[in-house]
């Protein structure tokens, strides 16, 4: 095996750990009927859900049931905010806590709950997305900004009925946050036909919000993980850098995108796509 090929086994067998030892956990506590998973812009909730939802059918043959708490956002008139430019929907407030409260306890109760679908072209719920009830080897995945925060379960769902996920992206020997940034960039591009300066724009805010709304409970998470992959900067970096091209000199964000490109200057070797395994997290921002 070549110094490349351990290098990503050796990361994605991290973060498949990381997942094992979750499931493995919930396995053994069966109790456990709601699964919450909170974490940053581009830090791996999409795959997560979805890599834990196979480990646990896997191992013990339980059913999941993802649900996203954007579903329960209120009709963006009710947002607050007063002009829909204003509109904070990041805002816990943003969201229809009563209805979200009844959800979640119902649903850790084994009674039959109607989740509803919160149509983002319209900007108002429209309609059903799904009805779940949580049979005895079924389980709920909940992902959102605001999933570990205590005003979304305490009180509502007994303590032993939740797992508390918190994701991460950061390289431990930059610990800054270019590595999310990066992965936003080409995620924006590939999936969202975005330009490096809306993603830009939009990031100042995006950070501003996870200060306030994620990060000051991830202490109180269950499970943390860092799903920051030790050689994705080497398959990122070409398609970053491209883009990163469309930043010039007078553009407002040009000594921004300048920092962004020192990071990418430091990771000197560059590695095709198709290195990457068709299961690995990175395929969320690289198709």
């Amino acid at each position: 095996m070549t110094e490349t090929a351990k290098m990503i086994d050796t990361a994605e067998n991290k973060y498949k750990q990381s997942m094992d030892k979750i499931a493995e956990h919930i396995v053994k506590n069966r109790d456990i009927r709601l699964i919450l998973i909170a974490g940053p812009s581009c830090s791996g909730k999409t795959t997560t859900s979805a890599t834990l939802s196979k480990y646990l059918f896997e191992k013990a043959q339980i059913k999941s049931h993802t649900i996203s708490i954007d579903d329960f956002y209120k009709d963006v008139e009710f947002l607050p905010g007063e002009t829909f430019a204003d509109k904070d929907f990041e805002a816990l407030d943003s969201i229809d806590l009563d209805l979200l409260h009844e959800c979640l306890h119902d649903l850790s109760l084994g009674k039959t709950v109607d989740i509803p679908l919160f149509d983002f072209e319209k900007t108002y719920r429209n309609g059903i997305r799904s009805t779940i009830k949580l049979g005895k080897d079924e389980i709920a995945i909940i992902e959102g900004l605001h999933a570990l925060n205590p005003e979304i379960y305490e009180n509502f769902v007994e303590k032993n009925k939740i797992c508390r996920v918190f994701l991460d992206c950061h390289d431990d020997c930059k610990c800054n946050k270019f590595e999310r940034f990066i992965r936003r960039l080409v995620r924006d591009r590939n999936f969202r036909n975005a330009d490096a300066f809306l993603t830009f724009t939009l990031w100042e805010k995006v950070i501003a919000g996870e200060e306030k709304h994620i990060y000051p409970f991830s202490s109180q998470a269950d499970f943390s993980v860092n799903t920051f992959h030790r050689y994705e900067t080497s398959v990122l970096k070409p398609f970053a850098e491209k883009l990163l091209d469309e930043i010039d000199q007078e553009n407002i964000f040009f000594e921004k995108a300048v920092a962004v490109r020192k990071y990418l200057s430091d990771c000197t070797t560059v590695l095709p796509t198709d290195i990457v395994p068709k299961d690995s997290l990175l395929r969320e921002f690289i198709g």
